[in-house]
């Protein structure tokens, strides 16, 4: 179950400064949305949650993913197929998995594109930053970075044109809701957000979910298309989700908060959602990340919580994110791809995140016998603190680890780089780059990467599978990456 889903069409989201607590499952999924910004979350699941990636991108482009803290029982940030113009800055993540790509290529074709993950840091995080595949799938991996750019956001001075715009605000007390924490306030939510979709093209709708109260929320749709050309929903409230699971009788059980077909929507504010989800923790079944996302930008989040912190799925493209502070959880990841077919995922940016204590930091996973592509992936200044597995690639994913079968279908993955780099990691293989026996990875780039063991004094290393690519500054050298 998703606690809060944004999914296809979306473009130009804006989810900034909330606190999202022990989701059942994922707490942000984005899924075939383009022009994302997330930044300023601070996401918190147990280390031992199962499934409760921070946010998971998929089948999206142009995604930002900054400034934010972290910590579940799964990967930070995840990155699926299908996604592109990723970039991931300033991310603290742990504990988690760290930040991963993959896995990609399970049953058929995945893609990845253009993937920066820069400044993060990982705490005691099971990996670090890693991409994994299955062997079944053919995946693309190009143009995989880790850079430090600085950009202007501004190219010159001075205006060039005003626009002046109403305000109309839709508080949900007014429709009401009784703000108890006890009582269903899914009507009037529904209620109130119609009303704000409906409002003059010309407004600025403004959705209210004020301070000093809490909502208890059955699971509810936010359903588009509205006619403002910007939506707001200002959270400075508490949401709570429902306790028991006879609450989802009727509904789809894998979603508690759906967006859907709402463009130009901004998600903001200081309140703080809570998905209740230790009663499915229990029986927890493994999920996927988010798939067909785009244009999406994460940053200053801070997450916590039992699985990926953030997951980035197959058809994602153009994500960024950064600033992301990481776990408890599993790090930030793409994929796993390739698990039902043929994934995608291009230009992927992750940057200045850190991973406290994750079970991985940044990873690619995809399944074998996938197809598809994932490339343009780029981890750019992340940090780890104690990750039990910081940089991971990952082709060979197979977590239930049955039927578990050699093929020569991969995700093929490409243009993959790893730059300013360090931390500490509590397992002896601090970089595992296990790339598919039949579809190589190719162009990996690894520069400025210092990784040690969280124990003083006790040596570590890193190892390949059929790895390709260029290296400068390594520690620990990677005799086994080939040209």
């Amino acid at each position: 179950m998703h606690a809060l889903a944004l999914r296809r069409p979306c473009n130009s989201l804006r989810l900034n400064g909330l606190t999202h607590v022990n989701s059942p499952r994922v707490h942000v999924t984005i899924t075939a949305c383009n022009n994302v910004i997330i930044s300023n979350l601070r996401i918190i699941a147990p280390e031992t949650s199962p499934n409760t990636d921070g946010i998971n991108i998929a089948s999206s482009t142009n995604v930002k993913i900054r400034d934010s803290i972290i910590g579940t029982g799964d990967d930070c940030v995840a990155i699926s197929g299908g996604s592109s113009n990723i970039m991931i800055s300033g991310i603290m993540c742990g504990p988690g998995h760290g930040i991963s790509i993959g896995a990609l290529g399970n049953g058929g074709t995945d893609v990845v594109e253009n993937i920066e993950v820069r400044n993060c840091t990982m705490v005691k995080t099971l990996a670090g930053v890693r991409i994994k595949s299955w062997q079944v799938g053919l995946v693309t991996l190009v143009l995989v970075l880790l850079t430090c750019m600085i950009s202007s956001a501004f190219g010159s001075t001075g205006l060039s044109r005003i626009n002046l715009e109403s305000t109309t605000t839709f508080n949900v007390m007014k429709y009401g809701a009784t703000g108890n924490g006890k009582t269903d306030d899914s009507p009037a939510f529904s209620e109130a957000w119609k009303a704000a979709c409906q409002a003059q093209p010309n407004d600025k709708s403004i959705l209210v979910i004020p301070a000093g109260k809490t909502f208890l929320l059955k699971p509810i749709s936010f359903n588009g298309p509205c006619k403002p050309s910007r939506i707001y929903v200002q959270v400075s409230g508490t949401i709570l989700g429902p306790t028991k699971k006879t609450d989802w009788t009727g509904y789809h059980i894998d979603t508690w908060l759906l967006f859907s077909m709402v463009d130009g929507l901004t998600v903001s504010g200081n309140g703080r959602i809570d998905g209740q989800g230790p009663i499915w923790w229990e029986n927890a079944c493994i999920g996927s990340p988010a798939p067909l996302i785009s244009n999406q930008l994460f940053s200053s989040s801070c997450i916590t919580l039992g699985d990926d912190c953030i997951a980035i799925g197959g058809g994602s493209s153009n994500i960024k994110i950064s600033g992301i502070m990481c776990g408890p959880g599993h790090g930030i990841s793409i994929g796993a791809l390739g698990h039902s077919g043929a994934d995608v995922v291009e230009n992927i940016d992750v940057r200045n995140c850190t991973m406290i204590k994750t079970l991985t930091g940044v990873r690619i996973k995809t399944w074998q016998g996938g197809s598809g592509h994932a490339k343009q992936i780029s981890f750019t200044g992340i940090k780890f603190d104690a990750v039990y597995n910081p940089i991971i690639i990952d082709q060979y994913y197979c977590p239930n680890r049955k039927d578990c079968l050699n093929s020569t279908s991969a995700v093929k993955l490409s243009d993959i780089t790893y730059k300013g780099i360090a931390g500490t990691s509590s397992m002896d293989n601090v970089i595992n780059l296990s790339c598919s026996e039949s579809v190589a990875c190719t162009n990996i780039v690894m520069d400025s990467v210092y990784i040690s063991s969280a124990t003083p004094g006790r040596k570590v290393f890193g190892s390949c599978i059929n790895a390709h690519g260029r290296l400068s500054h390594v520690k620990p050298f990677l005799k086994c990456l080939q040209p």
